[in-house]
């Protein structure tokens, strides 16, 4: 349960900064209400297939497991506070990250399906993108 709960906050603290830094280049606005619905779609996902494991759980008899997901999204829900717009435009001035891209992919299914660390398919992609 605290899996699927923390992965979200984790989320929600840190990927709209991600996505706004990558594109932030002189409006700051513009950037961080970007960054901010990137991340929205993005945990939106997440949570559709975090939902689809929990199916999946109820369908194999694994309630117990069933029943951490609900009860991780509920508390991820009280708990959740990402940086507001207002906040992500103050932050961006002075935070200049040097994000060359993000990785386009779900890095785990694709490690698992051409037998790749992940490390080796991040490096990959961060060396095309210098």
């Amino acid at each position: 349960e605290l899996n699927y709960r923390n992965d979200l906050l984790m989320l929600r603290n840190n990927l709209a900064k991600t996505y706004a830094a990558a594109l932030y280049k002189v409006d700051a606005v513009r950037a961080a209400r970007s960054g901010l619905a990137q991340a929205d779609r993005m945990i939106t996902r997440r949570m559709l297939l975090d939902g689809m494991s929990g199916i999946v759980y109820l369908l194999t008899g694994r309630g117990k497991a069933f029943r951490a997901v609900v009860k991780a999204h509920g508390a991820f829900r009280e708990l959740q506070k990402g940086p507001s717009e207002a906040e992500l435009t103050a932050w961006l001035p002075g935070n200049r990250a040097d994000v060359k891209g993000l990785y386009p992919k779900w890095i785990v299914p694709q490690a698992l399906l051409r037998g790749d660390k992940i490390f080796d398919i991040v490096h990959r992609f961060d060396a095309s993108n210098k």
